[in-house]
């Protein structure tokens, strides 16, 4: 597949905000910061059900090659960060050694609420809600070979998941599975219908900014939730609000991002190759900062020349040095294991041996 320059550029940005998202101006400016998250989430979830029907057809449709390649390159990254600020939280005493916590985060079990609201794992839960959504696309894309069939399956599981919040059951998922398990099936079927060059002009964006201004004020003050039908109306006017701001607030971004020709950019293809990585290690590195550099104990006060510094070193240590410090490691892993390394010859003369020594066996089988 040729590669969406836009996206790397789209992941950029999204990554950018989310440093600022994830800091006191969250509290200072809710209107503002509130539905800046929502959008940059609808990034991160748009482009990677984009990309994750790629990596299906590249596996062959399988669903233990598919599994296999996002264990090692989501859920192992995302289990070694938990129980990392796990440790990291019982030793400086802002959480309890309870293992309970621990297993129901490495467990991605915290995707249901009521487990959630016990044992809330804070900013690490994008990753087990992708998780999610890319597991209930393979079964789907598996079983059923149906289009029709499947987008109908995939609207019931959204429509359910949104009755069971409106009955309050104990195994309600959390709300934004329903804000955004769409935007993710959207992005699949952008790619899977090849409708995203054929929506790539501006006549799109006669389309999109309506939407985008309609939806934009809130009329969530006029519903009430007396009953089940008024929740369920309120509900589903809020997370599909949500879905159409979202989608129409990307589109624009990236008709942007093609009319302005922003051109290939290698560091810019690193940083969104380690988008996850930069994810999972922001709380870890802005607590170094806020704690070792400017002595501050809890999040960072919105005011003050410092705090601006304060986020233009998160931004130079997230998007600048994790991004050069992952590719030095990946590096140093593949020439470790290239033909020329010793580690490799190493391993090449026993595999050999081994061939060698159980051949005449074989042949006796034979």
């Amino acid at each position: 597949m040729k590669r969406i320059v836009e996206f790397d550029w789209l992941k950029l940005f999204a990554l950018f905000l989310l440093i600022f998202v994830h800091s006191d101006l969250y509290f200072v400016y809710p209107e503002i910061i509130y539905p800046v998250q929502w959008f940059l989430l609808g990034c991160f979830f748009f482009v990677s059900g984009f990309l994750v029907f790629d990596t299906f057809q590249k596996c062959e449709g399988s669903i233990r090659i598919f599994w296999k390649s996002k264990f090692l390159s989501l859920y192992i990254p995302f289990a070694a960060t938990a129980v990392f600020y796990f440790i990291l939280q019982v030793a400086i005493g802002a959480a309890p050694a309870d293992p309970l916590r621990l297993f129901s985060h490495v467990s991605l079990l915290n995707v249901f609420d009521g487990l959630n609201s016990v044992y809330n794992w804070g900013s690490l839960w994008f990753v087990p809600y992708l998780i999610a959504f890319m597991l209930i696309f393979c079964f789907t894309k598996k079983y059923f070979k149906n289009v029709k069939i499947q987008v109908l399956l995939f609207s019931i599981i959204w429509f359910c998941s949104i009755l069971a919040w409106v009955y309050d059951t104990p195994m309600k998922l959390g709300q934004v599975f329903s804000q955004y398990f769409l935007v993710f099936m959207i992005g699949v079927w952008f790619n899977e219908f090849k409708m995203y060059e054929r929506i790539m002009n501006f006549k799109a964006a006669y389309v999109a900014v309506p939407l985008f201004a309609i939806f934009l004020p809130s009329l969530s003050t006029l519903f009430t939730a007396n009953n089940a039908a008024d929740a369920l109306t309120f509900f589903v006017y809020s997370h599909g609000r949500s879905i159409i701001l979202s989608l129409s607030a990307i589109l624009l971004v990236l008709l942007l991002l093609r009319k302005l020709v922003f051109p290939r950019n290698r560091f810019v293809e690193l940083i969104a190759a380690t988008s996850v990585v930069i994810y999972l290690m922001e709380p870890f590195c802005s607590y170094l900062l806020r704690s070792y550099i400017f002595g501050q104990t809890t999040v960072y006060f919105a005011s003050g020349m410092e705090f601006y510094l304060y986020q233009i070193l998160r931004i130079t240590l997230l998007l600048v040095l994790v991004p050069l410090v992952v590719k030095a490691a990946k590096t140093t892993y593949q020439k470790r294991l290239s033909p020329l390394s010793p580690n490799f010859r190493f391993f090449n003369v026993l595999k050999n041996k081994f061939a060698k020594d159980w051949q005449p066996v074989a042949d006796v089988k034979q």
